[in-house]
């Protein structure tokens, strides 16, 4: 039985700063990905017609409210929407300031904080019991010598990555209500 050689610190070295790079370059393509994200759907934003305060504004028109177009004028001033787009979409990236919510009039970043945590524990929820199913079946898988049995196993994994998230989503909660 042979040794294995102690790979050369150079080399080390080497890999370590080849793995550095890889992950700076990936962090900042992660940062300007967001970026680019965040100045489309701003953009596309804006090309939807009317703005949040006119659609504020018809909302309580709905509801009974007398609305003019200096009212309009108002919210907008309130809202911000009279500056320019790109000291609005660049004023709310750099301080993280997501604005409200057209209608319900609430800060975003508290929706969304409320929206994160039940999602955290949706996703660390799912992922547990992805786990719970993945590591019996494929432990099973690689210690059987069942072809019939390796090939279901295999046909069953496919059709769980293939199947769109929605669709499965959808499948669990029918069989979960029937």
């Amino acid at each position: 039985m042979g040794r294995q050689r102690p790979i050369p610190d150079a080399n080390r070295e080497q890999q370590m700063l080849q793995f550095a790079r890889f992950a700076a370059t990936r962090a900042v393509m992660a940062i300007v990905t967001l970026v680019l994200v965040s100045l489309i759907v701003f953009s596309l934003m804006e090309l939807v017609p009317g703005d949040c305060a006119e659609r504020y504004l018809a909302y309580k028109n709905t509801q009974g409210s007398a609305i003019t177009l200096a009212d309009i004028e108002v919210e907008r001033a309130r809202l911000g929407l009279d500056r320019p787009f790109l000291t609005r979409w660049l004023s709310g990236a750099i301080r993280g300031d997501f604005g409200e919510s057209c209608i319900l009039r609430v800060n975003i970043a508290q929706l969304l904080g409320d929206k994160f945590r039940i999602s955290l524990w949706i996703c660390l929820g799912s992922l547990t019991l992805a786990y719970l199913i993945a590591l019996p079946v494929g432990i099973i898988s690689a210690a059987s010598n069942n072809a019939v049995l390796n090939n279901s196993l295999r046909l069953v994994s496919y059709l769980g990555l293939a199947m769109p998230n929605f669709l499965l989503a959808l499948m669990v909660m029918l069989f979960s209500t029937i």
